[in-house]
Protein backbone atom coordinates (compact mmCIF):
# COMPACT_ATOMS: atom_id res chain seq x y z
CA UNK A 1 0.00 0.00 0.00
CA UNK A 2 2.42 2.58 1.13
CA UNK A 3 4.49 1.25 -2.21
CA UNK A 4 1.56 1.97 -4.11
CA UNK A 5 1.39 5.42 -2.73
CA UNK A 6 5.03 6.36 -3.53
CA UNK A 7 4.67 5.06 -6.81
CA UNK A 8 1.71 7.25 -7.28
CA UNK A 9 2.89 10.51 -6.14
CA UNK A 10 6.24 9.82 -7.88
CA UNK A 11 4.07 9.62 -11.27
CA UNK A 12 2.42 13.00 -9.86
CA UNK A 13 5.74 14.54 -9.69
CA UNK A 14 6.77 13.99 -13.51
CA UNK A 15 3.39 14.71 -14.32
CA UNK A 16 4.48 18.51 -12.71
CA UNK A 17 7.75 18.51 -14.17
CA UNK A 18 6.89 17.80 -17.35
CA UNK A 19 4.22 20.49 -17.44
CA UNK A 20 7.11 23.01 -16.13
CA UNK A 21 9.05 21.99 -19.10
CA UNK A 22 6.51 22.15 -21.24
CA UNK A 23 5.62 25.80 -19.99
CA UNK A 24 8.99 26.97 -19.74
CA UNK A 25 9.72 25.41 -23.57
CA UNK A 26 6.19 27.37 -24.91
CA UNK A 27 7.77 30.78 -22.73
CA UNK A 28 11.10 30.01 -24.66
CA UNK A 29 9.43 30.00 -27.90
CA UNK A 30 7.07 33.20 -27.60
CA UNK A 31 9.66 35.32 -26.28
CA UNK A 32 12.01 34.07 -29.54
CA UNK A 33 8.87 35.02 -31.63
CA UNK A 34 8.81 38.17 -30.15
CA UNK A 35 12.58 39.07 -30.69
CA UNK A 36 11.68 37.88 -34.33
CA UNK A 37 8.94 40.80 -34.80
CA UNK A 38 10.76 43.14 -33.21
CA UNK A 39 13.71 45.42 -33.74
CA UNK A 40 14.49 47.28 -30.80
CA UNK A 41 15.52 50.89 -30.97
CA UNK A 42 18.97 50.70 -29.46
CA UNK A 43 22.58 51.48 -29.60
CA UNK A 44 23.24 47.72 -30.90
CA UNK A 45 20.82 47.76 -33.83
CA UNK A 46 21.68 51.40 -34.32
CA UNK A 47 24.88 52.54 -33.37
CA UNK A 48 24.92 56.29 -34.71
CA UNK A 49 23.09 59.01 -32.80
CA UNK A 50 21.67 60.35 -35.09
CA UNK A 51 20.42 57.70 -36.84
CA UNK A 52 18.67 56.15 -33.58
CA UNK A 53 16.97 59.12 -33.16
CA UNK A 54 15.55 59.78 -36.76
CA UNK A 55 14.11 56.00 -36.19
CA UNK A 56 12.91 56.60 -33.02
CA UNK A 57 10.92 60.21 -34.40
CA UNK A 58 10.15 59.17 -37.61
CA UNK A 59 9.83 55.07 -37.99
CA UNK A 60 8.57 53.88 -34.58
CA UNK A 61 4.64 55.21 -35.19
CA UNK A 62 3.69 54.16 -31.74
CA UNK A 63 6.66 55.00 -29.83
CA UNK A 64 7.20 52.18 -27.85
CA UNK A 65 10.56 52.25 -28.53
CA UNK A 66 10.72 49.13 -30.59
CA UNK A 67 9.80 48.72 -34.83
CA UNK A 68 7.52 45.93 -35.61
CA UNK A 69 7.38 44.13 -38.88
CA UNK A 70 4.44 46.71 -39.92
CA UNK A 71 6.44 49.63 -38.55
CA UNK A 72 9.09 48.44 -40.57
CA UNK A 73 7.35 48.04 -44.07
CA UNK A 74 5.85 51.39 -43.71
CA UNK A 75 8.95 52.88 -44.28
CA UNK A 76 9.26 53.87 -47.51
CA UNK A 77 11.93 56.69 -47.37
CA UNK A 78 14.72 57.85 -45.04
CA UNK A 79 16.33 61.05 -45.52
CA UNK A 80 19.15 61.67 -43.23
CA UNK A 81 21.04 64.57 -45.47
CA UNK A 82 23.47 66.91 -43.54
CA UNK A 83 22.66 64.58 -40.33
CA UNK A 84 26.22 64.40 -39.08
CA UNK A 85 25.94 60.26 -39.46
CA UNK A 86 29.20 58.34 -39.13
CA UNK A 87 27.45 55.17 -39.15
CA UNK A 88 24.58 53.65 -41.18
CA UNK A 89 23.96 50.13 -39.18
CA UNK A 90 20.44 49.42 -39.20
CA UNK A 91 19.25 50.36 -42.16
CA UNK A 92 19.42 46.34 -43.57
CA UNK A 93 16.04 45.99 -41.68
CA UNK A 94 14.26 48.54 -44.03
CA UNK A 95 13.72 45.89 -46.55
CA UNK A 96 11.02 47.83 -48.01
CA UNK A 97 12.92 51.08 -48.35
CA UNK A 98 12.49 52.69 -51.84
CA UNK A 99 14.79 56.40 -51.34
CA UNK A 100 17.56 56.74 -49.57
CA UNK A 101 19.13 60.31 -49.19
CA UNK A 102 22.28 60.43 -46.84
CA UNK A 103 24.17 63.19 -48.97
CA UNK A 104 26.44 64.77 -46.86
CA UNK A 105 27.13 62.83 -43.80
CA UNK A 106 30.38 61.27 -42.54
CA UNK A 107 29.94 57.61 -43.60
CA UNK A 108 33.16 55.88 -44.15
CA UNK A 109 30.65 52.69 -45.28
CA UNK A 110 27.33 52.15 -46.87
CA UNK A 111 25.69 48.40 -46.82
CA UNK A 112 22.13 48.61 -49.24
CA UNK A 113 22.46 45.14 -50.02
CA UNK A 114 19.40 44.14 -47.84
CA UNK A 115 17.83 47.26 -49.71
CA UNK A 116 16.82 45.53 -52.90
CA UNK A 117 13.33 47.50 -53.72
CA UNK A 118 16.03 50.91 -53.85
CA UNK A 119 14.61 53.14 -57.11
CA UNK A 120 16.82 56.68 -55.56
CA UNK A 121 20.19 56.61 -53.50
CA UNK A 122 21.49 59.46 -52.57
CA UNK A 123 24.96 59.36 -50.94
CA UNK A 124 27.06 61.91 -52.29
CA UNK A 125 29.92 64.40 -50.13
CA UNK A 126 30.59 61.34 -47.72
CA UNK A 127 33.89 59.58 -47.53
CA UNK A 128 33.00 55.99 -49.35
CA UNK A 129 35.73 54.18 -51.01
CA UNK A 130 33.66 51.44 -51.99
CA UNK A 131 29.73 51.12 -53.00
CA UNK A 132 28.49 47.64 -53.78
CA UNK A 133 25.31 48.37 -55.73
CA UNK A 134 24.94 44.75 -57.18
CA UNK A 135 21.69 44.10 -55.03
CA UNK A 136 20.12 47.01 -55.89
CA UNK A 137 18.39 46.11 -59.63
CA UNK A 138 15.58 48.41 -59.29
CA UNK A 139 18.13 51.46 -58.74
CA UNK A 140 16.77 54.33 -61.07
CA UNK A 141 18.98 57.32 -59.57
CA UNK A 142 22.55 57.51 -57.64
CA UNK A 143 24.36 60.15 -56.90
CA UNK A 144 27.68 59.37 -55.52
CA UNK A 145 29.75 62.02 -56.10
CA UNK A 146 32.13 63.71 -54.16
CA UNK A 147 32.66 60.34 -52.13
CA UNK A 148 36.80 58.42 -52.42
CA UNK A 149 35.55 55.83 -55.18
CA UNK A 150 38.22 54.27 -57.00
CA UNK A 151 35.47 52.03 -59.14
CA UNK A 152 31.93 51.90 -59.11
CA UNK A 153 29.99 48.75 -60.84
CA UNK A 154 26.82 49.68 -62.21
CA UNK A 155 26.40 47.12 -64.56
CA UNK A 156 23.57 45.36 -62.50
CA UNK A 157 21.61 48.63 -62.56
CA UNK A 158 19.93 48.19 -65.47
CA UNK A 159 17.12 50.79 -65.17
CA UNK A 160 19.86 53.47 -63.90
CA UNK A 161 18.42 56.98 -66.00
CA UNK A 162 20.64 59.40 -63.48
CA UNK A 163 23.76 58.76 -62.48
CA UNK A 164 26.13 61.39 -61.22
CA UNK A 165 29.36 60.05 -59.72
CA UNK A 166 31.67 63.18 -60.26
CA UNK A 167 34.38 64.30 -57.84
CA UNK A 168 35.87 60.45 -57.38
CA UNK A 169 38.95 59.03 -58.56
CA UNK A 170 37.47 56.97 -60.87
CA UNK A 171 39.48 55.42 -63.76
CA UNK A 172 36.93 53.73 -65.63
CA UNK A 173 33.28 53.65 -65.63
CA UNK A 174 30.95 51.03 -67.70
CA UNK A 175 27.97 51.95 -68.82
CA UNK A 176 26.92 50.01 -71.68
CA UNK A 177 24.10 47.96 -69.75
CA UNK A 178 22.59 51.44 -69.02
CA UNK A 179 20.53 52.24 -71.86
CA UNK A 180 18.10 54.04 -69.86
CA UNK A 181 20.54 56.44 -68.69
CA UNK A 182 18.93 60.24 -69.45
CA UNK A 183 21.69 62.19 -66.83
CA UNK A 184 25.05 61.15 -66.55
CA UNK A 185 27.96 63.33 -65.17
CA UNK A 186 30.94 61.93 -63.94
CA UNK A 187 33.08 65.53 -64.09
CA UNK A 188 36.02 66.04 -62.41
CA UNK A 189 37.96 61.88 -62.74
CA UNK A 190 40.82 59.93 -63.73
CA UNK A 191 38.78 58.97 -67.13
CA UNK A 192 40.51 58.66 -69.96
CA UNK A 193 37.95 56.60 -72.21
CA UNK A 194 33.95 55.61 -72.03
CA UNK A 195 31.79 54.14 -74.51
CA UNK A 196 28.71 56.13 -75.03
CA UNK A 197 26.91 53.93 -78.10
CA UNK A 198 24.32 52.21 -75.72
CA UNK A 199 23.31 55.08 -74.07
CA UNK A 200 21.53 56.41 -76.79
CA UNK A 201 18.39 58.03 -74.19
CA UNK A 202 21.01 60.44 -73.01
CA UNK A 203 19.95 64.20 -72.74
CA UNK A 204 22.88 65.45 -70.24
CA UNK A 205 26.30 64.34 -70.46
CA UNK A 206 28.90 66.37 -68.46
CA UNK A 207 32.65 64.68 -68.68
CA UNK A 208 34.92 67.60 -67.98
CA UNK A 209 38.07 67.42 -66.07
CA UNK A 210 38.92 63.88 -66.78
CA UNK A 211 41.72 62.56 -69.21
CA UNK A 212 39.17 61.64 -72.37
CA UNK A 213 41.39 61.85 -75.65
CA UNK A 214 37.99 60.74 -77.58
CA UNK A 215 34.45 61.50 -77.03
CA UNK A 216 31.83 59.65 -79.73
CA UNK A 217 28.64 61.24 -78.78
CA UNK A 218 27.24 60.33 -83.17
CA UNK A 219 24.70 57.98 -81.30
CA UNK A 220 23.48 60.47 -78.75
CA UNK A 221 20.84 62.44 -80.84
CA UNK A 222 18.66 63.05 -77.90
CA UNK A 223 21.48 65.18 -76.25
CA UNK A 224 20.77 69.00 -75.15
CA UNK A 225 23.19 69.61 -72.95
CA UNK A 226 27.22 68.36 -73.24
CA UNK A 227 30.18 69.83 -71.03
CA UNK A 228 33.51 68.49 -71.72
CA UNK A 229 35.73 71.02 -71.22
CA UNK A 230 39.36 70.36 -69.72
CA UNK A 231 39.98 66.82 -71.30
CA UNK A 232 42.34 66.25 -74.08
CA UNK A 233 40.08 66.03 -77.26
CA UNK A 234 41.84 67.07 -80.32
CA UNK A 235 38.61 66.93 -82.20
CA UNK A 236 34.69 66.34 -81.40
CA UNK A 237 31.91 65.63 -84.17
CA UNK A 238 28.27 66.80 -82.77
CA UNK A 239 26.34 66.59 -86.24
CA UNK A 240 24.04 64.59 -85.27
CA UNK A 241 23.60 65.70 -81.60
CA UNK A 242 20.63 68.68 -83.40
CA UNK A 243 19.35 69.19 -80.40
CA UNK A 244 22.12 70.58 -78.38
CA UNK A 245 21.11 73.73 -76.77
CA UNK A 246 24.28 74.06 -74.56
CA UNK A 247 28.06 72.69 -75.28
CA UNK A 248 31.14 74.09 -73.40
CA UNK A 249 34.26 72.15 -74.87
CA UNK A 250 37.49 74.95 -73.74
CA UNK A 251 40.36 73.61 -72.04
CA UNK A 252 40.73 70.85 -74.92
CA UNK A 253 42.80 71.11 -77.96
CA UNK A 254 40.01 71.17 -80.36
CA UNK A 255 41.14 73.35 -83.64
CA UNK A 256 38.15 73.57 -85.12
CA UNK A 257 33.96 72.92 -84.46
CA UNK A 258 31.60 72.45 -86.63
CA UNK A 259 27.78 73.09 -85.40
CA UNK A 260 26.37 73.60 -88.45
CA UNK A 261 23.62 71.02 -88.04
CA UNK A 262 22.96 72.05 -84.14
CA UNK A 263 20.41 75.28 -84.86
CA UNK A 264 20.15 76.21 -81.40
CA UNK A 265 23.94 76.36 -81.37
CA UNK A 266 23.87 78.02 -85.03
CA UNK A 267 21.39 80.43 -83.04
CA UNK A 268 23.94 81.43 -80.38
CA UNK A 269 26.51 82.20 -82.94
CA UNK A 270 24.80 84.12 -85.22
CA UNK A 271 22.32 86.26 -83.35
CA UNK A 272 23.74 86.36 -80.00
CA UNK A 273 26.51 88.03 -77.69
CA UNK A 274 30.17 87.00 -78.17
CA UNK A 275 32.39 87.00 -75.30
CA UNK A 276 36.21 86.67 -75.03
CA UNK A 277 37.20 85.57 -71.49
CA UNK A 278 41.33 84.98 -72.32
CA UNK A 279 42.58 82.28 -71.16
CA UNK A 280 39.18 80.76 -70.22
CA UNK A 281 38.08 80.63 -73.49
CA UNK A 282 35.48 82.01 -75.41
CA UNK A 283 31.27 81.98 -75.50
CA UNK A 284 28.04 82.70 -77.78
CA UNK A 285 25.27 83.29 -75.37
CA UNK A 286 21.64 83.86 -77.02
CA UNK A 287 17.93 83.76 -75.59
CA UNK A 288 14.86 83.43 -77.13
CA UNK A 289 11.69 85.23 -76.24
CA UNK A 290 10.75 82.36 -73.88
CA UNK A 291 13.94 82.52 -71.48
CA UNK A 292 15.76 79.72 -73.12
CA UNK A 293 19.35 80.47 -73.00
CA UNK A 294 21.66 78.61 -76.57
CA UNK A 295 25.15 78.64 -74.61
CA UNK A 296 28.46 77.66 -77.21
CA UNK A 297 31.76 77.99 -74.70
CA UNK A 298 35.34 77.26 -76.45
CA UNK A 299 38.71 77.50 -76.87
CA UNK A 300 39.76 80.99 -77.93
CA UNK A 301 42.02 78.96 -81.14
CA UNK A 302 39.15 76.97 -81.78
CA UNK A 303 37.40 78.27 -85.09
CA UNK A 304 33.36 77.55 -84.70
CA UNK A 305 31.67 77.21 -87.86
CA UNK A 306 28.09 77.72 -87.54
CA UNK A 307 27.08 78.44 -91.03
CA UNK A 308 28.30 77.70 -94.82
CA UNK A 309 28.82 80.64 -96.74
CA UNK A 310 26.73 81.40 -100.17
CA UNK A 311 28.99 80.63 -103.35
CA UNK A 312 31.10 83.34 -104.27
CA UNK A 313 30.96 85.63 -107.22
CA UNK A 314 34.01 87.27 -106.88
CA UNK A 315 37.58 85.60 -105.31
CA UNK A 316 40.57 87.77 -104.27
CA UNK A 317 43.66 86.34 -106.25
CA UNK A 318 45.70 83.91 -104.49
CA UNK A 319 48.58 85.32 -102.77
CA UNK A 320 47.37 89.08 -102.90
CA UNK A 321 49.14 90.45 -99.33
CA UNK A 322 46.72 93.69 -99.32
CA UNK A 323 43.82 95.86 -100.68
CA UNK A 324 44.13 98.43 -101.48
CA UNK A 325 42.35 101.67 -100.48
CA UNK A 326 39.25 102.49 -102.77
CA UNK A 327 40.22 98.90 -104.78
CA UNK A 328 36.29 97.88 -104.78
CA UNK A 329 34.79 101.20 -103.84
CA UNK A 330 30.85 100.68 -105.02
CA UNK A 331 31.45 97.42 -106.69
CA UNK A 332 28.55 95.52 -107.40
CA UNK A 333 30.18 92.12 -105.79
CA UNK A 334 27.65 90.22 -103.20
CA UNK A 335 30.03 87.44 -101.79
CA UNK A 336 33.65 87.58 -101.63
CA UNK A 337 36.64 85.19 -100.79
CA UNK A 338 40.04 87.06 -99.64
CA UNK A 339 43.00 84.63 -100.03
CA UNK A 340 44.98 83.27 -96.77
CA UNK A 341 47.81 85.42 -97.76
CA UNK A 342 46.14 88.65 -97.30
CA UNK A 343 47.45 91.18 -94.29
CA UNK A 344 46.02 94.15 -94.93
CA UNK A 345 42.57 96.21 -96.15
CA UNK A 346 43.05 99.41 -96.74
CA UNK A 347 40.53 102.65 -96.17
CA UNK A 348 37.42 102.60 -98.05
CA UNK A 349 38.23 99.19 -99.72
CA UNK A 350 34.62 98.60 -99.97
CA UNK A 351 32.90 101.09 -99.52
CA UNK A 352 29.82 101.91 -100.38
CA UNK A 353 29.17 98.07 -101.94
CA UNK A 354 25.84 98.04 -101.12
CA UNK A 355 25.12 94.35 -102.55
CA UNK A 356 28.22 93.58 -100.52
CA UNK A 357 26.22 90.46 -98.27
CA UNK A 358 29.19 88.19 -97.04
CA UNK A 359 33.08 88.14 -96.73
CA UNK A 360 35.66 85.96 -95.54
CA UNK A 361 38.28 87.30 -94.36
CA UNK A 362 41.45 84.86 -93.40
CA UNK A 363 43.31 85.14 -90.03
CA UNK A 364 46.12 86.41 -91.82
CA UNK A 365 44.56 89.62 -91.87
CA UNK A 366 45.91 91.53 -89.08
CA UNK A 367 45.07 94.96 -90.22
CA UNK A 368 41.79 96.85 -91.50
CA UNK A 369 40.62 100.15 -91.93
CA UNK A 370 38.01 101.23 -89.71
CA UNK A 371 36.39 102.84 -92.96
CA UNK A 372 37.24 99.34 -95.32
CA UNK A 373 33.83 98.64 -94.84
CA UNK A 374 31.53 102.25 -94.81
CA UNK A 375 28.38 102.31 -96.75
CA UNK A 376 27.81 98.49 -96.65
CA UNK A 377 24.63 97.41 -95.09
CA UNK A 378 23.69 94.36 -93.62
CA UNK A 379 27.30 92.49 -94.31
CA UNK A 380 28.33 89.72 -92.68
CA UNK A 381 31.95 88.71 -91.89
CA UNK A 382 32.84 85.60 -91.78
CA UNK A 383 36.53 85.20 -90.13
CA UNK A 384 38.20 82.34 -87.46
CA UNK A 385 37.31 83.93 -84.04
CA UNK A 386 39.69 85.25 -81.87
CA UNK A 387 41.28 87.16 -85.46
CA UNK A 388 41.62 90.71 -86.28
CA UNK A 389 38.25 90.50 -88.65
CA UNK A 390 36.58 89.06 -85.32
CA UNK A 391 37.36 92.05 -83.25
CA UNK A 392 36.89 94.30 -86.21
CA UNK A 393 32.99 93.25 -86.56
CA UNK A 394 33.37 93.77 -83.20
CA UNK A 395 33.92 96.83 -82.50
CA UNK A 396 31.64 97.98 -85.76
CA UNK A 397 28.52 96.28 -84.92
CA UNK A 398 29.18 94.22 -88.30
CA UNK A 399 27.09 90.59 -87.95
CA UNK A 400 30.34 87.92 -87.59
CA UNK A 401 29.87 84.10 -87.85
CA UNK A 402 32.83 82.28 -86.67
CA UNK A 403 34.44 80.53 -89.86
CA UNK A 404 37.65 78.97 -91.60
CA UNK A 405 38.08 78.07 -95.28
Amino acid sequence: MVSMRKSLMMIALLACAFALILGCTALGEDDRVERASYVRINSTNFPDEYFRDYVSDYCDSNGDGKLSSTEIAAVKEIDLMYEGCESLKGVEYFTALEVLDVTENELTSLDVSKNVNLRDLGCAINSLARLDLTKNTKLESLSCSGNQLTSLDVSNNTQLEWLECQYNFLTSLDVTNNTQLTDLCFTSNEISSIDLSKCIALESLECGGNRLTQLNVTKLTKLTWLDCSENKLTSLDVSKCTKLEYLACPGNNIKSLNVVTCPNLVKAVMHGKYTNYGSYGCSYSWTNNDDIWYDLYFDEGTTITASIMSTPDFIIPAKATSIQAEAFMKAGMTVVVCPNTLKTIGARAFANCTALKQIYIPATTTAIADDAFSGCTGLTIYAPAGSAAAAFASDHDIKFISYVR
